[in-house]
């Protein structure tokens, strides 16, 4: 997606924001079977070894400002 990214910005003027959206579960046991069957085993088998019920998550937001016509 780098080159619809890249164009956003520079060919159509967006501007980017990345905010924090981590998960946040009640348990790494709930972390861990969530993820897992949306993310894959790759993700939650992580999960499982770091015992963490908070999943890093970003969010990318672009904008740009309306033309006045």
């Amino acid at each position: 997606m780098r080159k619809y990214f890249e164009a956003l910005e520079q060919k159509y003027g967006f501007n980017p924001k990345v905010i924090r959206t981590d998960y946040a579960f009640d348990s790494a046991e709930q972390a861990e079977q969530l993820c897992r069957d949306f993310f894959g085993d790759e993700l939650g088998d992580v999960i499982r070894e770091e015992k963490t019920n908070i999943v890093p998550e970003c969010t990318g937001i672009w904008w740009r400002n309306a033309l006045k016509g």
